[in-house]
């Protein structure tokens, strides 16, 4: 059902809710985004050679495995023991020259007992930290490149920082910040407020900035509502490094082991309703991708009860999440 083109984005044969399959179609995400890393690491490998103190990890849909093309940006969270490391100039200069990474990446500094994983540090705002709370990029990392123990023990402190007794201050700043303004944005647009889609005519709008299409309102509620439950989880003790340490990167196996470790308790059918919207929609806002770069416009039309239903799932799976106990 679905190819890799040799554009290199994934092009689906149909884009309708009956035919979507999840598992074939995150075969494909997998084969896709292993693809796009692989080139991503020979530019490391290249330019920098040996890496001691430095690791590179990729987050966001790169480190979900869910990147839909190899023309969007891939984001990076730089991991180093000091901030006075020399790899963060020479990692500066690949990302000034190589168009496929984003320029805006964290910067995280082990040897910082102040640094927390749990914020988004934005590199040019190092002087002025930025203290929003964002738990997705620590959770959502893979390792790319450079010196894995780096990695291991920046996952292990992000596990140790969301047991810590100010975590849930932290999460539910989130809550407010992003997984609620998420479904509350869905809602709006339900109720007529069309600013990111029209459920009555399937259309679903895309500026290339602010406004594109599901990625707000549909993929931001699965995802958030995902983090923050996984989050509360490992505050709440339910979820012990181990468990942390295998859980899957991708959300649509992340739903898969929360649902069958009875850590989300939702049935087989609701798990794979939830898993077909949400893959309906990443193809939809692929395709808004697609069509922006190609003419300057990536407004798509789409069967309007699809979108009606894909839109509905998602609203009731995010009310479902934020009124779930742990």
């Amino acid at each position: 059902m679905f190819s890799l083109k040799e554009s290199g984005s994934l092009q689906a044969a149909a884009m309708t809710y009956q035919e979507m399959n999840p598992k074939s179609f995150q075969d494909a995400l997998s084969s896709l985004n292993s693809k796009i890393q692989k080139s991503a690491k020979k530019i490391f490998k290249r330019k920098l050679g040996k890496t001691k103190g430095c690791a590179l990890l990729v987050t966001g849909s790169d480190g979900r495995y869910e990147k839909m093309n190899d023309y969007s940006p891939i984001e990076l969270i730089i991991v180093t023991k000091d901030f006075s490391h020399p790899m963060v100039d020479k990692i500066k200069e690949i990302l000034h020259r190589e168009t496929i990474f984003s320029s805006v990446i964290d910067l995280k500094v082990m040897s910082d007992p102040d640094e927390k994983l749990m914020c988004f540090n934005r590199l040019q705002e190092r002087q002025g930290k930025d203290l929003r709370s964002f738990p997705s990029r620590a959770l959502d990392a893979s390792f790319l490149f450079g010196q894995k123990k780096l990695y291991e023990r920046y996952k292990t402190r992000f596990f140790d920082e969301l047991c810590s007794s100010t975590a849930a201050k932290d999460l539910r700043k989130f809550r407010a910040s992003a997984r609620s303004a998420a479904l509350t944005l869905l809602k709006n647009n339900l109720a007529g407020n069309v600013r990111h889609f029209n459920p009555s005519t399937g259309e679903l709008f895309y500026d290339g900035d602010r406004i594109k299409g599901p990625k707000y309102p549909l993929l931001r509620v699965v995802q958030y509502s995902l983090v923050d439950h996984v989050c509360k989880l490992i505050n709440k003790g339910k979820i012990n490094q181990k468990n942390f340490s295998e859980l899957p990167k991708s959300t649509l196996e992340r739903i898969d082991w929360l649902r069958k470790n009875k850590l989300l308790v939702i049935s087989k059918d609701n798990g794979d309703q939830i898993k077909k919207v949400y893959s309906l929609s990443l193809l939809w806002y692929s395709e808004g991708q697609r069509l922006y770069k190609d003419t300057g416009r990536g407004n798509l039309i789409v069967a309007s009860d699809q979108l009606s239903q894909v839109a509905l799932a998602i609203m009731q799976f995010g009310e479902f999440i934020s009124k779930a106990k742990v």
